[in-house]
């Protein structure tokens, strides 16, 4: 049985569509098992598009007018109206969201990884080796990724990034210093760990009650505020020390 695969787009501006015929065409090239269905939004909400049912002109049509006729300015300010679109659809229950970036980053980003790094580390250090050094990463990999995940309220494409809110410099050494401390240190961990099979299995454990934990603490963290980000607020012009 085929996945089927939907990809939504929209015909304001042209890339869009684009971008979703060229993923369908690099499927179909790969020879995918995969059912792909291409979906305009402007089909999806037709029946609330209130535009329409007033002027005659498609939401959509209505941004190309603008673009074709060089009525630009202002567009910036148009956008928290199309993240309302994005507000108005949002259901109740938030964890969907959450979940869905999660898989997302599971299957997009660790599972090739993994898959991509399992002969190398087989081929190179053996079944029994590889695999606990494998078994080891996927573990700290998991913990990592739902510690980051607790408190995660963003939905993609729809945050404005504010030039200058952060220091690519400053974020540059972090991530290094940071990287290069985790790398060590774990290496380290993993090494004194294979002496010890018990301490082995321990770690394991840990690992997994870690992972009951941080789900357990972001459901709670979503019973508390379940409220998603759909824009950044830019840094203010004063910064008060809050004192009072």
């Amino acid at each position: 049985m085929s996945r089927k695969i939907t990809l939504i787009y929209i015909d304001a501006g042209g890339g869009h569509r684009a971008a979703a015929a060229a993923l369908r065409e690099v499927i179909r090239e790969q020879q995918r098992p995969w059912d792909v269905e291409m979906v305009s939004i402007q089909d999806l909400l037709e029946p609330i598009d209130f535009i329409k049912k007033h002027i005659g002109i498609e939401f959509q049509e209505v941004y190309n007018i603008m673009l074709r006729r060089g009525w630009t300015a202002g567009t910036a300010q148009l956008i928290p109206l199309m993240h309302l679109v994005f507000q108005i659809c949002e259901s109740e229950d938030s964890m969907p969201h959450m979940r869905a970036a999660r898989k997302w980053i599971v299957l997009m980003g660790m599972v090739p990884l993994f898959g991509l790094l399992a002969p190398v580390e087989i081929y190179f250090r053996g079944w029994r080796l590889g695999l606990i050094h494998l078994s080891f990463a996927l573990a700290l990999a998991l913990v990592l990724l739902n510690l980051l995940l607790v408190w995660f309220r963003k939905i993609p494409f729809t945050c404005s990034y504010f030039p200058g809110k952060t220091s690519m410099a400053v974020m540059l050494a972090l991530y290094l210093t940071g990287f290069a401390a985790y790398s060590w240190t774990m290496a380290d961990l993993e090494a004194s760990l294979l002496d010890e099979p018990a301490q082995l299995l321990l770690f394991y454990a840990v690992a997994a009650a870690s992972l009951w934990g941080l789900a357990r603490l972001e459901k709670r963290e979503l019973g508390v505020d379940d409220s998603l980000i759909y824009e950044d607020e830019p840094d203010p012009i004063v910064r008060s020390l809050e004192l009072g």
